[in-house]
């Protein structure tokens, strides 16, 4: 019965309890953690995190209490993600374990629902933002829009690129002769050629061009950092609260898998810190995994471990003893937007 527990605990952690409440994330949810509540998952599931834990070399403690909770991020932080540094996602290297069995890992991280495409659930929309990445990523996310807004009655006036001051990079956003035309298009020499020229160019390019008001948020850097997720967000945020006249409050966010539940955790957590509503947004995605290396994939996951288990301590009103904030600053105090998440007020 305690490893029925602890594995029913995990499946809480990646988001598959979302089911029965995707739309109030921060509400109170006490069956997040109910035993009663979690059987409903299937067990194929169940068994897919315990073999993806298990190839990892990550033990499930009999004991899954707060600080084991948090130990977990930190395992599947260095086992699943393993972005020490400054380092960019295509820059991470496959561990060995991946490589060994790679084909039933994959089909693991499909059983937790990180593959298959994230479709929208109303039919219109204030606005769609479309989240910047690379090229090819962008591209994917371009045309995922498109054919939804083409062939699944999707509607709305407003697309928003959410992107910024990101240096383009070789191969990673494109051959040298790709790159080197959107740098003529736009004038600017090539090695000032950014994400947003590189979104803009294939926006511009797209079936979407001239059927909808565009708007591009460019995001500078900051402190000698890329725009990333968060910072793109709040300066949409910005422009949103600077155009009370637009009334832009129902809103759909393009990610792609494997990304759409872990920028859907930053984009809420960004709303909820700053007192917006988000009852109406929506983060979805297309299957863009077939493009993604499987170190991509498992680094999705524990992506997401990390950037649900501050929501999931709120949620279900955690007590905080001293380890357990050792833990916390030693994995969020980089991060104050999920740092402040946690309900630091229940310190004992």
């Amino acid at each position: 019965m305690k490893k029925h527990r602890i594995l029913c605990t995990m499946l809480a952690v990646l988001g598959l309890f979302s089911l029965a409440c995707d739309r109030e994330i921060f509400a109170d949810c006490s069956a997040v953690a109910s035993v009663d509540y979690l059987d409903t998952l299937s067990g194929g599931r169940r068994e897919a995190l315990q073999n993806l834990c298990e190839y990892a070399g990550i033990t499930l403690d009999e004991d899954f209490g707060p600080q084991k909770a948090l130990e977990f991020v930190k395992f599947t932080q260095k086992r699943f993600v393993n972005r020490g540094g400054n380092k960019e996602r295509w820059e991470v290297s496959c561990p060995e374990w991946l490589e060994k069995n790679s084909e039933k890992i994959l089909q693991y991280i499909k059983c937790l629902n990180m593959c298959d495409p994230v479709l929208p659930k109303e039919e219109e929309y204030d606005a769609i933002c479309i989240l910047g990445a690379a090229a090819p990523t962008m591209q994917n996310r371009i045309d995922f829009i498109a054919e939804q807004l083409k062939c699944a009655n999707i509607r709305t006036k407003n697309i928003f690129l959410l992107t910024g001051e990101r240096y383009v990079t070789d191969k990673i956003d494109g051959t040298a002769q790709f790159l080197g035309a959107i740098a003529e298009y736009f004038g600017v020499p090539l090695d000032k050629l950014t994400e947003a020229h590189v979104f803009r160019y294939q926006y511009e390019k797209s079936d979407l061009n001239g059927k909808y008001n565009c708007i591009v948020i460019d995001t500078p850097a900051r402190n000698g950092s890329r725009p990333t997720t968060q910072t793109t967000v709040e300066d949409f945020l910005k422009w949103k609260n600077n155009n009370p006249g637009k009334a832009i409050n129902k809103i759909l966010f393009i990610s792609s898998q494997p990304s759409v539940r872990y920028q859907e955790e930053i984009i809420k957590a960004i709303f909820f810190s700053q007192k917006q509503p988000f009852d109406c947004i929506e983060v979805v995605g297309g299957n863009g995994w077939q493009k993604q290396n499987l170190q991509r994939l498992v680094g999705g996951v524990g992506e997401f471990i990390w950037a649900a288990m501050p929501r999931i301590f709120r949620e279900k009103n955690v007590k905080i003893d001293e380890k357990s904030l050792e833990l916390i600053d030693e994995l969020y105090g980089r991060m104050p937007l999920l740092y402040n998440m946690f309900p630091l007020e229940n310190r004992v």
